[in-house]
């Protein structure tokens, strides 16, 4: 099996350089990357293109694709996932520093030994949606992930720890592994949700939807986050929305409406837990 790495760097020269140097820096051996650039100044390009020399000396293939304007986050995964030639995909957030020694020889090999797994991260959550989303008046905040496990460096602010492969609904945009064949399939991220948000709940429900099963990995990570929605030139595009807020708001509306006859979505690991959800679903 082949991995291929997907990052989209937007502006912050110095957060990718330090993503290249701690996550791919920690891999076993060499991959293929592709950098979706969305870099501002011409500092960013030769930086850029010096780490690029640096990488494919190492036996990196590297595919570097150049934005003219800003993406956001959605489209420009799907930018990278078209240059993408691996079995296996990781669609990870340029600010998402993976602190595990050989964590892409494990990744593949869960891939390898899963034939169910669809998308695969390192935080999620089993449930999605509040348990009374249709009892009231639709609100942004009912579309909020609950139960929620992580193997970020600081998860007791985030759920609880996830030290073994764990089923769950939904995982966080900031890393995105499923296989390419299966992400082609699937139609990539849905870019009509927006530029930045709801794109991992959305593929990860399509995963369900085609009898996949989503994982949280026991792979430690950090992340740094708000690199995208507070890079300046991404606000100024968007700005006829209302910058990062309107895109926010606009896409969980957007994925309500497409989701609304699936939610609450709740991911058991165990009969009991299943038999709960059962019992307590609207």
């Amino acid at each position: 099996m082949s991995l291929s790495i997907v990052t989209a760097a937007c502006g912050a020269i110095e957060v990718t350089e330090q993503f290249l140097g701690e996550t791919l820096g920690r891999c076993a051996q060499a991959h293929e990357v592709v950098v979706v650039s969305q870099a501002e100044t011409a500092e960013e390009h030769d930086r850029l293109a010096a780490a690029e020399r640096r990488w494919t000396a190492g036996g990196w293939r590297w595919t570097a694709w150049a934005c003219p304007e800003p993406l956001g986050s959605t489209a420009a995964f799907n930018v990278g996932l078209r240059y993408a030639s691996g079995d296996v995909v990781a669609l990870l957030h340029n600010d998402l520093m993976v602190r595990e020694q050989g964590w892409d020889g494990r990744l593949l090999e869960f891939f390898a030994g899963h034939p169910e797994a669809g998308v695969a991260g390192f935080h999620g959550a089993q449930g999605l949606g509040a348990m009374d989303i249709y009892r009231t008046p639709y609100r942004l905040e009912q579309l909020a992930r609950w139960h929620c496990w992580s193997n970020l460096e600081d998860w007791s602010h985030h759920g609880k720890h996830a030290e073994r492969p764990l089923q769950v609904a939904v995982v966080d945009g900031m890393a995105i592994c499923a296989r390419r064949a299966d992400l082609l399939a699937w139609g990539a991220l849905d870019e009509s949700l927006g530029a930045h948000h709801m794109y991992d709940n959305d593929i990860c429900l399509t995963a369900l939807a085609a009898g996949r099963v989503n994982y949280v990995l026991p792979v430690r990570a950090r992340h740094l986050s708000g690199q995208t929605a507070n890079f300046p030139r991404y606000n100024e595009a968007f700005a006829h929305l209302g910058g990062d807020p309107g895109v926010h708001r606009m896409a969980h509306e957007r994925f309500y409406e497409k989701w609304r006859d699936r939610l609450p979505v709740f991911v058991g690991q165990s009969p009991a837990e299943a038999a709960w959800w059962r019992s307590s679903r609207p």
